[in-house]
């Protein structure tokens, strides 16, 4: 299987436009003379259906083109790519993890911060 979320991702688009166009997936084959499979690995971001990366890289491009969608197509035949890409995921899901373990003491220091103001403003209009 040579799938990943970022091209799970992007084949969301591809499903998403071909769907805006109220095509189904047979009508795009048959329109750009497209193996169906090839249009269901793309939309599910799944290349291992292709039999070489050459393969997915022109069909991709095909189907981008027939679509009018400007995406980069994700090269997960790149071990490199797909390392970057993880990395970047899990920098972002460890900050989304930070703020979601953290978020009752933000709340609390708002909410210290927000009672401080009032006692600050009521207390200027008592010397008055």
């Amino acid at each position: 299987m040579l799938k990943s979320a970022h091209t799970a991702k992007v084949g969301k688009a591809f499903r998403n436009a071909r769907i805006l166009r109220s095509m189904t997936e047979e009508e795009v084959a048959s329109q750009i003379l497209i193996n169906i499979e090839y249009i269901k690995g793309i939309e599910s971001g799944d290349y291992g259906i292709f039999p070489a990366r050459i393969f997915a890289l022109q069909y991709f491009k095909k189907y981008s083109k027939f679509l009018n969608l400007e995406v980069s197509f994700f090269d997960i035949y790149n071990a490199k790519v797909v390392a970057k890409a993880e990395r970047n995921l899990e920098s972002d899901s460890s900050n989304k993890l930070f703020l979601k373990k953290n978020i009752i003491y933000i709340f609390i220091i708002f909410l210290v911060f927000l009672i401080s103001l009032i006692f600050i403003f009521q207390g200027g209009n008592n010397f008055s």
